[in-house]
């Protein structure tokens, strides 16, 4: 008889701790979620109004304003420019719908939980401006590099001769300037830019720098050599220069363009605004 109790107590040790067991398998969820931080309540716009403000309360100070920037941080990340810009989208459904998609990404989490959700959007944004930071990088330095290659090429359009002089005329004379250039590339080509430089040997700074473009009519076709008389605006920095009998213009050509009117060759590289910002985002994103 002994044996026996004895058995039977074990068997009801065991069942008692299996059932023990599954008791608490089954209502530690519920212990846990009642004792844990208080949740955003998003079932009315008055619950979530009065949780979010219950989470705050609850918050040391220092933490207050970590979760106020979260929440404006999870609102504002729902706002699509693209949606607001258009001019058929009416305010009052999508405010309705950015308030819905607010809410269901606010529903059920503590202060903890916005906190990281917010600092996940921010890494995640901080990314995608890097990455495109990067693209950008990439097409200037890209661009730099072309502008490089076309100096070479543009070799091939020779200035033949330059010369500029003052054409008298009854109320202001007329700045002229002669070109006489060879196209030896294989292209035929409708305009030209040039940057020009006016001045005289036994000076630093020359009397002008100055670019200027001509859209060659009928174009110059390869091995084809052609001389122009151009006539710049009077008024302009071409006419306020008065000719000088020692100096020398000497012009450089920088872009030509094809039939289609795009560049063939541009040597003109970045520009200031381009250098500048190339310079920044390389610093900015420690790209060497």
């Amino acid at each position: 008889m002994d044996v026996g109790w004895s058995n039977l107590k074990n068997i009801t040790k065991t069942k008692l701790s299996k059932i023990m067991k599954r008791i608490i398998c089954l209502i530690l969820p519920f212990i846990i979620l009642s004792c844990g931080e208080p949740q955003i309540d998003t079932s009315s716009d008055e619950s979530m109004k009065s949780s979010i403000q219950n989470i705050k309360e609850n918050l040391p100070d220092e933490k207050k304003e970590d979760f106020e920037s979260a929440l404006m941080t999870i609102a504002t990340s729902n706002i699509e420019l693209s949606d607001v810009f258009k001019g058929n989208a009416n305010p009052d459904i999508y405010s309705q719908d950015l308030l819905t998609k607010v809410k269901n990404e606010l529903d059920g989490k503590t202060a903890n939980q916005v906190i990281e959700k917010a600092d996940s959007i921010k890494q995640a944004h901080e990314e995608k401006q890097r990455q495109q930071a990067l693209k950008e990088i990439r097409a200037l330095e890209e661009k730099r590099k072309q502008a490089q290659a076309d100096r070479e090429r543009l070799s091939n359009f020779e200035v033949l001769k330059s010369k500029f002089y003052k054409k008298e005329e009854t109320y202001r004379s007329q700045p002229i300037i002669e070109l006489t250039v060879k196209n030896n590339t294989k292209h035929a080509i409708s305009r030209a830019y040039f940057e020009a430089t006016y001045a005289s040997s036994d000076r630093e700074i020359p009397w002008l720098e100055e670019s200027f473009n001509y859209q060659i009519s009928g174009g110059i076709e390869p091995s084809e050599e052609q001389s122009w008389s151009l006539a710049p605006n009077k008024f302009g920095e071409w006419g306020q220069i008065e000719e000088k009998t020692d100096a020398i213009l000497t012009v450089e050509p920088v872009r030509i363009d094809g039939p289609d009117k795009e560049a063939l060759f541009d040597s003109q590289g970045l520009s200031d605004f381009e250098k500048k910002r190339l310079k920044e985002l390389k610093k900015e994103y420690s790209v060497e």
